[in-house]
C-alpha cells in the first residue's frame, strides 16, 4: 500500500513511528525522504502512555510501524522492566495487525541505567522474535564503551544531536527499505 507521490510521481510507503521524545525530536521527513513518515512521539511517554494512545496512529494506514519506547520508564518512571516488556508486547501486537513492526532497541543513557537497559533489549529482540516481527538493534551504534550515550551524537546525555539523528536514520533508512521489499514481494 503506498500512499503520496514524491516529486517524480512514484509512490512512496507511509512509515508510522511510535515512541517517546527520541522519535518526537526527529525530523523524520528530512531524515527519511523517500518514505511518507508520521511521527507519532510523544516527549516523555512511557511505554503505558504509549500504549494507552497507540490505536489512532494505527488507524493512518500504515505500510510499516516502528516502536521505540522505554527510556522513561528506565529515567524517570522507575516502572518494573517486566511491565515495560509487557508493554511493549501489547503495542508490537496490536501494531502488526495492520502493518509490519519494527522494533527498535533502547539508546543508551546515563551509565547507571545501562545493566537494566541492555537487559531490556534482550527483552525486546525475544518478543521481536516470538511476535515474528523484526528487530533493529541501536544499542552497539551508540554506546560509548560504558554505558552511556556516545557525546559526539546527543545534546544532554539523552537526547540525539543532529549528528545521532543522522547516525540513527543511516541505520533505519536501509531496514525500512528491505522490509518494505520483502513486504510488497509477499
Amino acid at each position: 500500500m503506498s500512499h503520496a507521490d514524491d516529486r517524480s510521481g512514484h509512490r512512496v510507503s507511509r512509515i508510522v513511528m511510535l515512541g517517546d521524545s527520541l522519535t518526537h525530536f526527529g525530523n523524520w521527513p528530512a531524515l527519511l525522504p523517500d518514505h511518507d513518515v508520521l511521527n507519532f512521539g510523544v516527549s516523555g511517554n512511557t511505554s503505558q502512555q504509549l500504549w494507552e494512545r497507540v490505536e489512532p496512529p494505527l488507524q493512518s494506514a500504515p505500510d510499516l510501524v516502528t516502536v521505540l519506547i522505554g527510556t522513561n520508564d528506565v529515567g524517570h518512571a522507575d516502572v518494573p522492566p517486566r511491565e515495560v516488556v509487557h508493554n511493549l508486547e501489547r503495542i508490537t501486537a496490536a501494531a502488526s495487525t495492520v502493518a509490519p513492526v519494527l522494533v527498535q532497541s533502547l539508546l543508551p543513557r546515563e551509565p547507571r541505567h545501562g545493566q537494566v537497559l541492555r537487559a531490556l533489549n534482550d527483552d525486546y529482540r525475544e518478543v521481536a522474535d516470538r511476535l515474528g516481527v523484526s528487530f533493529l538493534d541501536l544499542w552497539p551504534h551508540f554506546e560509548d564503551g560504558r554505558d552511556g550515550l556516545r557525546s559526539e551524537l546527543t545534546t544532554d546525555g539523552l537526547h540525539l544531536s543532529a549528528s545521532g539523528y543522522r547516525k540513527w536514520s543511516g541505520l533505519l533508512g536501509p531496514v525500512l527499505v528491505g522490509l518494505l521489499a520483502a513486504e510488497t514481494m509477499s
